[in-house]
Parts: structure tokens; sequence; C-alpha cells
């Protein structure tokens, strides 16, 4: 296992990096340098104070074993009444309205948890559903994630 140390200098580096090989826009490079120090000054949960740990120790997490570069896929099922989109944080309205909501609701600072989430953030899916507007089935997005090195595939959904 790494030292305390180690691991946070990998942390802020590892999402410089991943900022410039996606061509952050100024606004996300400014929230992903934000969360990367913040994850380097919070502490993992402590188990025994945080009743959500009580029955894992967040402390034992190896970050070396989920690497930065990987080739991730989204996809999405939804009623025709529902809008989704993904979106890479390119230029025009959708990035300005992330850059003005991206971060709002949940701060970076909440844990290191979020703090991590900002600071190697990849993709975001928007879902705008009209206002009085009853859909039919739920929407399910599904993220695929597979990494480069050992081509090892995990699937996450929600």
């Amino acid at each position: 296992m790494t030292s305390t140390t180690e691991e946070r200098v990998r942390i802020t580096a590892a999402a410089r990096a991943l900022g410039e090989q996606l061509g952050d826009p100024a606004w996300l490079a400014r929230l992903r340098a934000e969360a990367a120090a913040l994850a380097d000054e919070l502490e993992w949960p402590d188990s025994y104070q945080s009743r959500p740990w009580k029955y894992y120790d967040a402390r034992s997490i190896d970050l070396a074993r989920y690497p930065v570069e990987q080739d991730e896929s989204i996809a999405v099922e939804a009623d025709d009444a529902v809008t989704v989109t993904t979106h890479g944080f390119a230029e025009g309205a959708t990035a300005e309205r992330l850059a003005q909501r991206l971060g709002s609701a949940v701060a970076a600072g909440t844990d290191r948890f979020t703090a991590l989430h900002y600071a190697f953030l990849r993709e975001a899916v928007i879902v705008d559903v009209p206002a009085n507007a009853e859909p039919a089935s739920p929407v399910r997005i599904r993220r695929s994630v597979e990494r480069r090195a050992a081509r090892r595939r995990r699937t996450r959904s929600s």
C-alpha cells in the first residue's frame, strides 16, 4: 500500500492530466483543480465516526487499482417524453448550462468521494423532463467502463 502523500500527489497530477487530455474548458479545469485539491485535503470517512461507513473502512481503498486511463460508453433508454443527452463538456449552450449548475447541488467539498468524482469527471448525462410530463417508463442510464491496460469490463446501472 502506498503512503497517503504519494496517493495524494497522484490524484492532483492524474486529474490535471485527464483535464488536459479531454481538453477541459476553463470553467471545468477550475472545478477539476479545486476538487483535486480538496481530495488531497479531505480524509476518507471514518467508520467509527460516520454511521453510513459503520461496516466498511474506506481507508482500505487503494486508488491505484482504479486507473484514469479507461474506455467508457453510456447507453440510455428513455421514454419519448424525456430528452437525454450525453455531453463531453464542449462549447455551446449545453456547456454554459453545465458551467452554471455542475457542482452546485452537491459541492466538491462534501466529502473525499465527491471531490474525487469531480476531479475525475469525464462526461455528463443531462436528463430533461418537461413540466407536467408523465413518462411511461423510467430513464435507464448504463455506463460501461473498460480498463485499457487489462481490458476488464465493469458495468454499473442506475
